[in-house]
């Protein structure tokens, strides 16, 4: 009889791939709504909720006539068309289909994007670094206005908020400070057409060791 049901269910049950471009520790879909604010805000609900490890929170489409998660990954230009970033239009063509999105240990959302052209890639990220605060608030967190400059030695000394360079795990990473000293996100390019987006060196330095 075991034998029999393990049969059948191999014939009627389909499987739904979901891309991921590393192992997770659990996977759930997430309904993507067509509103911005309510994506954002569900996706940074989603993170908050999520069990310790890595969790794969993948945008799903939703069947019209039931409303529920068709189990399907959204596709990299279906995201971004709801997501509307201030990102130059070639960065945003230039975004394999298939993209990842997550949580790790319940705090730190991340992005996982393959890319076509690294040179593209690039400029398009350095472009899109004024207002990457802003486009992904409030899932990583409210904007940030200001930086603290950590080159100089004083109590307070913030400065517009900007990016600046640095290593993690041997990788050219380039990181957004708050005016409190704090790292509210963080990039780089693992290789020339792997892109990845954080909000912690914890997360990035376990993102990059589970990738390499």
């Amino acid at each position: 009889f075991f034998w029999f049901v393990r049969q059948n269910a191999g014939t009627e049950v389909a499987t739904v791939r979901i891309p991921a471009f590393m192992a997770v520790d659990t996977q759930k879909p997430v309904p993507l709504s067509t509103n911005r604010a309510s994506l954002l805000d569900l996706l940074t609900q989603e993170v908050r909720s999520a069990a310790q490890g890595f969790v794969q929170l993948y945008p799903s489409y939703t069947d019209a006539s039931t409303g529920k998660t068709s189990g399907s990954a959204v596709t990299t230009t279906d995201f971004m068309y709801v997501l509307e970033p201030r990102a130059p239009g070639s960065f945003i063509r230039n975004l394999e289909g298939k993209m990842m999105f997550g949580a790790y240990n319940a705090t730190d959302p991340f992005f996982i994007f393959k890319t076509k052209q690294f040179d593209t890639a690039f400029a398009g990220m350095l472009d899109w670094e004024p207002y990457l605060s802003a486009d992904l608030t409030p899932l990583f967190g409210p904007p940030v206005s200001r930086t603290r400059d950590l080159t100089v030695r004083t109590v307070d000394q913030p400065r517009p908020a900007h990016f600046v360079d640095e290593t993690l795990q041997n990788a050219d990473v380039r990181i957004l400070y708050d005016e409190t000293g704090t790292e509210r996100i963080l990039y780089t390019f693992l290789n020339k057409d792997t892109l990845i987006i954080t909000t912690s060196s914890s997360a990035l330095i376990a993102l990059i060791e589970r990738l390499r």
